[in-house]
């Protein structure tokens, strides 16, 4: 228990950080018990506010209330980890909301208020890292030469794009590319010569193709 500076005749004194029943004692120099008086201290409750459902490494906002102790802090962890062990934390000291960046594995985990004084996890709220099938909606035709829309939904990783490519060439060959931060649609140039290509959905991890779908250039 800390002492601080009070006005002529007090103590400040910082109450302990686990709940229970203390006693507070004024002693002599000589170490003599002069007085004493109870103190109970209470548990502050905490709480968590955030998303039940997120995208692999996406950025995710959690609200929280809690008693905000010395080293307190937030984390994301699996149900089976204790609450000393964690992926991914945030110290109270950051602010509020605290802000996360979502695992990269799909599953289900924990987003928990920790208490740093005992590692007891005083809240928890569950969160779902879900990959949502990508599909793409291409038109059938298009202009040789001209600008088209392509409209995508589903999960997107950090650095995936789409692209405009002969239908059997390698990943890394095509005619034109638009990373997908950029939003749906994206807005690709058609090749100039005449022919049958494939629009393809690229991961920006993996460089796997996740989706496509064929296109006509006239």
């Amino acid at each position: 228990m800390g002492l601080a500076e009070g006005v002529a005749g007090e103590a400040l004194h910082l109450a302990p950080d686990l709940a229970g029943d203390y006693v507070v004692r004024y002693r002599s120099r000589r170490g003599r018990s002069l007085a004493r008086s109870n103190l109970e201290v209470f548990e502050i409750l905490a709480t968590l506010e955030g998303p039940t459902t997120a995208a692999p490494g996406e950025d995710i906002n959690v609200a929280w209330t809690g008693p905000d102790g010395a080293q307190d802090f937030l984390s994301i962890a699996t149900h089976d980890e204790n609450g000393e062990e964690y992926l991914i934390f945030a110290p109270t000291t950051n602010g509020n909301p605290a802000v996360f960046t979502a695992p990269d594995v799909p599953g289900d985990y924990e987003i928990r208020y920790v208490r740093a004084a005992d590692g007891e996890v005083l809240a928890r709220h569950t969160l779902a890292v879900v990959v949502g099938e990508v599909i793409l909606d291409v038109p059938s035709v298009v202009e040789a030469g001209t600008r088209f829309e392509v409209a995508w939904s589903g999960t997107a990783g950090k650095g995936d794009f789409i692209t405009v490519a002969r239908p059997r060439s390698r990943r890394n060959k095509h005619f034109d590319w638009s990373y997908t931060d950029l939003g749906s649609p994206v807005t690709l140039a058609a090749p100039f010569e005449a022919g049958r290509y494939m629009v393809r959905y690229v991961s920006g991890k993996s460089n796997r193709i996740i989706a496509r779908q064929p296109i006509e250039v006239r």
